[in-house]
C-alpha cells in the first residue's frame, strides 16, 4: 500500500516537472514574440 503511494507520488512529482518545463518553454516563447511585435512596431513608427 505504501509502496503504491509512494509511486503516485513520483508520477505526480514528475507531471509537475514537466508542466513546469512546458510552462517556462511556453513563456519564452511568449516573450520572444512579444519583443518581435515590438521591435515591428518601433520599426514601423
Amino acid at each position: 500500500m505504501i509502496h503504491q503511494n509512494a509511486i503516485k507520488i513520483q508520477k505526480i512529482k514528475h507531471n509537475c516537472f514537466i508542466l513546469v518545463i512546458l510552462s517556462i518553454k511556453q513563456m519564452k516563447k511568449d516573450q520572444n514574440s512579444i519583443v518581435k511585435d515590438k521591435w515591428r512596431l518601433s520599426y514601423h513608427m
